[in-house]
């Protein structure tokens, strides 16, 4: 998930820091079910699959990095993070995916992350059950307080020796100390990148280190805005980092599923097949929103969502695609029935969906115009100040260039 994370916001540190090695670790997997599972395990940074398990009934023993997250989706199951601590184990039966003790506190702890972005979160997550066993779980906790404290208290000031090496290493620690940190008038990149730059500076950290992040951070926020703005602005402001960001996003041009101008395609709701024309008929725009029940962000834009349904319902259509298995039905039709301004399409397919169309985290925002072309595949999560920007801007004045050009 996300997304954003994804398009999917954790809030565990560098990995590189803990007391593992960092040799590849054995995964064993137990298969209760009489199926066989295929399984994606796709990069937390890029959403991008990097290996794909095929689970037989049974014992399964699988080899991963020892030094890195991983996100694993699997059809029919809510999607989970996978920390590849030596000897993770892993459980499938036919309603549920049970994980050891360590990746459940960092689920939990994803959660948790998840809560504080959406403004849910009342108290400091603590690791109770697995603070002794693994020593780098002091560092993330530590500095869960830090980054809890930016949140919540404006005045807070970065201290001396916060932005290190072990801390920024993390995407999602550094993103939400980097961008909850901007006030929401920082929304334009060009202001985001000036912010970024000063807090830096300010932070004293060797230049291999800055540039270790500004490659991680620049390079997600390239999937989430316009990525040939983030590289001009990039080689003004960090031209050590932008040669390696044009590199990436040449890859990401060239392996993108989902891209400006393509067609969106049809697809399955309840066996019916829903065509583009169909879905776009009558609107200037089309905001599509790919969800699950499971995923807090995709609930917590669910209210803002319909109420933009209600005011905007002769110029832009809200669409919610929900990826949820048959089991999380009743709670689909909850949600549904609730925020019924929003047009709702449950997809019967959903692995193929998602694989067609490289939907990894979530929520996943995609822009149509009035053909059922793609304008922007990665719109902004709504409880983000530039999304409210770009929706005002699309209501008021309707035309391409609002989203093409900011």
């Amino acid at each position: 998930m996300i997304k954003y994370f994804t398009i999917t916001l954790l809030l565990v540190i560098s990995l590189t820091s803990c007391v593992i090695t960092t040799k590849n670790n054995e995964i064993i997997v137990l298969n209760n079910t009489e199926n066989l599972i295929e399984v994606d395990i796709y990069n937390t940074w890029s959403g991008e699959t990097e290996t794909k398990w095929t689970i037989q009934k049974g014992i399964n023993k699988f080899s991963l990095s020892g030094d890195n997250l991983y996100g694993l989706y699997a059809k029919g199951y809510p999607e989970k993070t996978l920390y590849t601590h030596p000897n993770v184990s892993l459980t499938f039966e036919p309603d549920e995916l049970i994980l050891d003790e360590i990746n459940k506190e960092i689920n939990a702890h994803y959660v948790w992350s998840q809560q504080i972005v959406t403004g849910e979160s009342q108290s400091i997550f603590h690791w109770h059950k697995i603070a002794d066993k693994l020593s780098c779980i002091k560092d993330w906790e530590t500095f869960d307080s830090i980054l809890y404290k930016f949140i919540e208290d404006p005045e807070f000031k970065i201290k001396s020796g916060v932005l290190n090496s072990q801390h920024l290493n993390s995407y999602p620690a550094a993103y939400v100390l980097i961008d909850k940190l901007c006030e929401s008038n920082h929304i334009s990149i060009k202001r985001r990148m000036e912010f970024i730059q000063g807090q830096l500076i300010k932070s004293g950290i060797p230049n291999a280190t800055k540039n270790n992040f500004l490659n991680h951070y620049l390079l997600h926020q390239s999937l989430s805005l316009r990525n040939d703005s983030i590289i001009m602005l990039s080689n003004e402001y960090f031209p050590e980092v932008a040669k390696k960001l044009t590199v990436q996003y040449e890859k990401l041009q060239k392996d993108a599923k989902l891209y400006k101008g393509m067609q969106f395609p049809d697809f399955k709701s309840n066996q019916k097949i829903i065509k583009n024309q169909n879905l776009t008929e009558g609107y200037d725009y089309t905001l599509i929103d790919f969800w699950a029940t499971w995923c807090i962000p995709c609930i917590k834009q669910m209210p803002e969502m319909n109420q933009y349904a209600i005011d905007l319902q002769d110029k832009i259509q809200f669409v919610s695609l929900s990826v949820d298995n048959e089991r999380d039905l009743t709670k689909y039709h909850n949600i549904s029935d609730k925020y019924n301004a929003i047009n709702h399409y449950w997809l019967s397919d959903t692995t193929t969906i998602r694989e067609e169309l490289g939907i990894k985290g979530l929520p996943r925002m995609v822009l149509l115009n009035k053909e059922g072309k793609i304008i922007d595949p990665n719109f902004p999560h709504l409880y983000e100040p530039l999304a409210k920007l770009w929706i005002k801007s699309l209501a008021n004045r309707p035309t391409e260039k609002v989203v093409e050009k900011h």
